[in-house]
């Protein structure tokens, strides 16, 4: 039975992840989402209590996607300082190429609860590899600046970089994403 429930709900997230990035998340109608899989209200219910549990089910996934492929690509570079610039550059152009996707890893409800000092992040690897890539450029550079305070700033960057570029008001630009993070060290 474990086996079944398993790849329902591998179903459900899988149909949920491609009404978001072709239509985003304020397409996710629940009962339109068992409907797809086959499965009655009540059915779906027992696999996912609440849009919230979905959602959180949802950025759970694709931050394990996305940790697991910068992990990988992040293995070429040393720095870490360049491995930060690599994961922002990433992030940024996918904002472009998959918007709804990524509006949905930064924004949604259960991904933003994670951003605060004390949330345990245990389950969102991307944020802890973000984390981890502040705490080491930090090192790096011999920075003063408090971790928490620095990841605030770059977080908050890359998520108005990239909404801008989701609405079209700018394009990803690396000598932009370069010098505002050395500018942001130099403080």
């Amino acid at each position: 039975m474990a086996g079944k429930t398993n790849d329902t709900e591998a179903r459900i997230i899988a149909t949920a992840l491609e009404t978001i990035k072709a239509h985003g998340s304020d397409a996710i109608s629940l009962r339109q989402l068992a409907r797809q899989v086959g499965l009655t209200t009540g059915a779906f219910y027992k696999h996912f209590a609440s849009k919230d549990a979905l959602f959180r089910a949802l950025t759970v996934t694709l931050s394990n996607q996305w940790a697991a492929q910068m992990t990988t690509q992040l293995a070429a570079y040393q720095s870490a300082k360049e491995k930060l610039l690599i994961l922002g550059e990433q992030l940024l152009q996918a904002s472009a190429a998959q918007p709804h996707v990524i509006d949905f890893l930064f924004f949604n409800p259960q991904a933003v609860v994670q951003y605060s000092e004390n949330a345990d992040a245990a389950d969102f690897p991307l944020l802890t590899l973000t984390k981890h890539l502040i705490t080491a450029t930090l090192a790096e550079a011999q920075s003063p600046i408090p971790a928490q305070q620095f990841f605030t700033q770059v977080w908050a960057f890359i998520l108005g970089y990239a909404l801008l570029i989701k609405n079209g008001a700018a394009t990803y630009d690396r000598a932009l994403l370069t010098k505002t993070l050395e500018e942001m060290l130099a403080h």
